[in-house]
């Protein structure tokens, strides 16, 4: 569709050029009604007088110092001024609102882009995958997705310990078969935390006794807790220092990834969770096929796994975590 400034310039002209043509036709026909009026043909002497009176006024007009009425294409000054005049204002209110559709696109574009990041904070847990045994008494290895097993308000409690079967429960292989601290913290854990990290997530496990000396993991996204400043702190008083200076250490403030409560835009819990349980009768490991946990993410974005950090104790062997001890007690390169 033609433009406002278009638009305005179109009818201005129209406007000017019928002015132009009235006038036109005024002069054309007071013309007219001379030449009807004078029909009598002029001597030689009289023609002669004229046309030397017409050159003599022509030459006059003609000089530099009078130009033409007509000159600018039959307008006097004042058409063109208001023209340009007009002109002007009309692309005046053009740029004006040119900037205007400018802004709005440009806000409209920072609010999709702000809909967008929190659309990104609400997600579904990817894949989360773990080996687990074929069945109680084969200890062939199967990989299962712990996620599939996670139905919310859908899903079941945990099965009594008489109806466990293969049926209802996926069981850790045989070697698995303590629940020490010891080996929940070198076994277990760092294959829970290994899985959750290749979905783009960190999680903490707590392990929580049950009756009849059952007992499970309960596995919580990072972010399923508050930020405790408090907590933080006397953890901090906790770690033995390696420096060498007798001078009071520094208060570190280290950001945390967890929420905090009150702080717009971080003060959301994530709901993930889920449960792997202990069989005190049978002193095995499992997982229930079907079970309370939550897959769902919110509050956070997931992320790359190449840019989460894991403890070392969770990356390798105790083995070798004592023999890189001992190297950096003894300023031995690693390389």
């Amino acid at each position: 569709p033609p433009s406002t400034t278009t638009t305005v310039t179109c009818v201005v002209i129209n406007s000017y050029v019928l002015l132009f043509q009235c006038r036109m036709a005024a002069k054309d026909t007071e013309a007219t009604q001379t030449m009807a009026v004078d029909n009598t043909e002029p001597t030689i002497g009289a023609r002669n007088q004229n046309d030397t009176g017409t050159a003599t006024a022509r030459n006059i007009n003609m000089g530099p110092a009078n130009p033409p009425p007509a000159a600018r294409g039959g307008f006097d000054g004042n058409v063109y001024e208001v023209l340009e005049q007009t002109l002007s204002q009309s692309e005046g209110q053009s740029a004006r609102r040119s900037a205007g559709d400018d802004s709005k696109s440009y806000e409209q574009s920072l609010q999709n882009l702000i809909l967008l990041q929190e659309d990104l904070k609400n997600w579904t847990c990817p894949p989360i995958l773990i080996n687990v045994a074929e069945s109680l008494t084969s200890d062939v290895i199967l990989q299962i997705d712990i996620a599939e097993t996670l139905l919310g308000s859908g899903g079941q409690n945990v099965p009594q310990p008489e109806k466990r079967d293969n049926d209802n429960c996926y069981w850790f292989a045989e070697i698995f078969s303590k629940n020490t601290t010891e080996f929940r913290e070198a076994e277990i854990v760092p294959e829970i935390k290994a899985a959750c990290r290749a979905g783009g997530f960190t999680v903490n496990c707590k392990y929580r006794q049950m009756e009849n000396e059952n007992g499970c993991i309960e596995v919580k996204c990072c972010r399923a807790t508050f930020h405790s400043e408090e907590k933080n702190l006397a953890h901090n008083r906790k770690q033995k220092r390696t420096a060498k200076s007798n001078k009071a250490p520094k208060a570190i403030k280290k950001k945390s990834t967890k929420p905090v409560k009150g702080e717009d835009g971080n003060d959301m819990r994530c709901p993930f969770h889920f449960k792997i349980y202990w069989d005190e009768k049978r002193s095995r490991w499992f997982l229930p096929k079907i079970q309370r946990g939550n897959r769902g993410h919110c509050g956070h974005p997931p992320i790359d796994p190449a840019d989460i950090k894991l403890e070392t104790k969770n990356c390798i062997p105790p083995s070798e975590e004592e023999i890189a001890k001992d190297a950096m007690q003894s300023h031995i390169s690693t390389a």
